[in-house]
């Protein structure tokens, strides 16, 4: 198992062998956050692909292993507003909130706009968006180390 990280000071994470600050996103609909070739971001079935191992740089913004990082499509701090990789918009920063179970937009200004599956849908492929916190599956992440495992605090 991999070595424990802290994220954000307040949470830890377990990260795998190959590197101690990666890991996969998984949400409630047993999908991860990954990127198509076009650089549009959305949940596939997990896998360990670059496009789906991610890591935090020092500025909160959300990074996979092809040096991707997440932003709005058209720059729009809304619901709705599609995330991808391309586009002249600043990479987004994050903030993993309620526990870790979802990571909102720190430019939201009530912090109310999280990571989420447009429509709530659970099928591959489908768009990740900035959305309203629900509490719905598509908005409940969880990081996962190489294993497999669900972050640990010790």
């Amino acid at each position: 198992m991999g070595m424990t990280t802290p994220l954000l000071a307040s949470l830890a994470i377990s990260a795998p062998a190959f590197a101690n600050w990666e890991w996969r996103l998984k949400n409630g609909n047993n999908r991860c956050l990954g990127v198509t070739a076009s650089g549009y971001i959305g949940q596939w079935p997990c896998t360990w692909n670059a496009d789906q191992v991610w890591h935090y740089d020092t500025d909160d913004h959300l990074f996979n292993r092809n040096n991707d990082c997440i932003r709005r499509q058209h720059g729009r701090n809304q619901q709705g507003e599609q995330l991808v990789t391309f586009g002249q918009d600043d990479c987004v920063r994050w903030t993993a909130v309620r526990g870790e179970s979802n990571f909102t937009d720190e430019d939201s200004q009530d912090w109310s706009l999280v990571l989420a599956i447009y429509g709530g849908h659970a099928n591959s492929g489908a768009g990740a968006t900035l959305w309203a916190w629900n509490g719905n599956p598509d908005q409940v992440w969880q990081t996962e180390d190489a294993d497999g495992h669900p972050p640990t605090n010790s």
